[in-house]
């Protein structure tokens, strides 16, 4: 396949999508996300257990210092057209691998091909939900872990385990945007009106919603020393069409561990969760 066949797969345009994370996703095609991350992300999804594969992105290929690998999971279109994966990382725009959040965080070596959550939908709606209270690795510096738990007091999330990463409304009558920083400055009862808000939806699909978030949170109580520090809560919604979709995201810092003081499955993250399900349940359209 020539490069002007995979310009005609892929735009690698910059993703409209994107809600929450600090580093720029690209679209690739309808279906798929390019994701830059780190090897340790890479690394959580090829150790990630079948238990945890259903509510998680499917993840099509990784690109480990920019050499593609298809994995196991990929979809039917992937797996036909393998050999284009080659050219990618010479079509992403300049204005991303040069990005200054890339060089700081230096990730512009690896890259997921992740399922586009969003994918299908025309009138939608976009939630990121950052989970539980610790947001930083196991082997952080202690210079991180004490910024970290400086940028979580007085939010959200250590009351609940639930903090705004960032929600967007591409529908007919509304279009807008609250960004992270205005979903970390809020406090509770802002935090409940705008959760409100985004589930005030059909109670077919509020149904579905709680149906996912009730299996995610089976599936976590049962997998003993999964730990998801820093990870979110993705939910896409296209009222008009009736389609919802519910996935883990953002495994950076998460860990799968057998140290004593992680025994047990991850409450924090289990917390979050209920909590929405309470949102959803007292939400009404």
């Amino acid at each position: 396949m020539g490069s002007s066949d995979t310009e005609n797969i892929y735009s690698l345009e910059g993703c409209r999508t994107q809600v929450g994370g600090h580093t720029p996703f690209i679209h690739l095609d309808d279906e798929h996300l390019l994701k830059p991350c780190s090897l340790r992300e890479i690394q959580f999804y090829e150790r990630m257990p079948i238990a945890l594969k259903p509510i998680v992105p499917i993840v099509c290929a990784v690109f480990k210092n920019k050499t593609p690998q298809l994995t196991a999971l990929r979809c039917l279109n992937c797996s036909k057209t393998a050999d284009k994966f080659h050219e990618i990382i010479k079509k992403i725009p300049p204005s991303v691998i040069n990005s200054p959040i890339l060089k700081e965080k230096q990730l512009s070596q690896h890259f997921l091909v992740v399922d586009d959550l969003t994918k299908g939908m025309s009138s939608m709606r976009i939630i990121d939900l950052k989970l539980g209270k610790r947001f930083y690795a196991i082997d952080a510096s202690e210079e991180k872990i004490k910024r970290k738990i400086r940028k979580i007091q007085n939010t959200t999330s250590l009351i609940c385990g639930i903090r705004l990463s960032g929600v967007l409304y591409r529908e007919t009558k509304r279009d807008w945007k609250i960004g992270k920083n205005e979903g970390r400055a809020m406090k509770m009862e802002q935090l409940e009106t705008t959760l409100q808000l985004f589930f005030n939806v059909p109670l077919e699909v509020r149904e579905i919603l709680s149906s996912k978030i009730e299996e995610m949170i089976r599936i976590i109580r049962k997998l003993n020393g999964l730990r998801l520090f820093g990870a979110s809560l993705l939910v896409t919604i296209d009222v008009e069409q009736l389609v919802c979709r519910v996935k883990l995201i953002d495994f950076a810092n998460a860990a799968f561990t057998n140290q004593p003081e992680f025994c047990g499955p991850d409450i924090e993250a289990i917390l979050g969760l209920n909590y929405i399900l309470q949102i959803l349940n007292n939400t009404h359209a």
